[in-house]
């Protein structure tokens, strides 16, 4: 599902990482993304302020907006029927 998510977003969200390429492997799949040149772990980021204010705060709003459009995707489409097969698990299941 991951895979299928980040392809969906590829072109259309700044605020999320892209996916450049992606192998499947025996035990799973590896993902090739982009690395921005100033990077840190969000967990780390969080656990290293008591508050988020200024850069901090606008960082954190970047994230909490990449995280409303992968939302917006998985929402079900009109029409959609409760157990009916969402298009991401079709996707990858086939």
């Amino acid at each position: 599902m991951e895979i299928v998510l980040m392809e969906k977003v590829r072109s259309g969200c700044y605020n999320i990482i892209q996916l450049l390429d992606w192998f499947e492997q025996p035990d799973g799949f590896a993902l090739v993304m982009e690395r921005p040149e100033q990077w840190q772990d969000l967990l780390e980021f969080l656990l290293e302020r008591d508050v988020l204010r200024g850069d901090g705060a606008l960082d954190f709003r970047q994230v909490l907006e990449a995280v409303r459009a992968l939302h917006r995707l998985r929402r079900p489409a009109p029409g959609h029927q409760a157990g009916e097969t969402s298009w991401w698990s079709r996707r990858v299941a086939t």
